[in-house]
C-alpha cells in the first residue's frame, strides 16, 4: 500500500506532464523520477545538518577541555 501524500504527489505529477502532451507511461516514469531526484537531494541535505549537528556537540565539548588542560598543564 502506497503513502497517501506519495500517490497523491504521484498522481499531481502525472496529470502535469501528461497535460505536457506525454502519454500516461511516460508521464508517470518522469513523474516518479521526479520524485526520486527529490527524495535523494532531501536525503543529502539531511545528512549534512546531521553532520554538523555532531561537529557541533563535538566542538561544545572539546573546547572547554581544550582550556582546562591548558592551566593544569601551567600548574605543574
Amino acid at each position: 500500500m502506497l503513502n497517501s501524500t506519495f500517490a497523491q504527489r504521484m498522481s499531481e505529477m502525472t496529470a502535469t506532464f501528461m497535460n505536457m502532451g506525454n502519454d500516461f507511461i511516460t508521464a508517470q516514469h518522469i513523474a516518479m523520477g521526479n520524485i526520486y531526484k527529490q527524495l535523494t537531494m532531501h536525503s543529502a541535505i539531511s545528512a549534512y545538518m546531521n553532520a554538523y549537528k555532531i561537529y557541533a556537540l563535538a566542538a561544545i565539548i572539546v573546547i572547554p577541555l581544550v582550556f582546562i588542560l591548558k592551566k593544569c598543564s601551567q600548574n605543574k
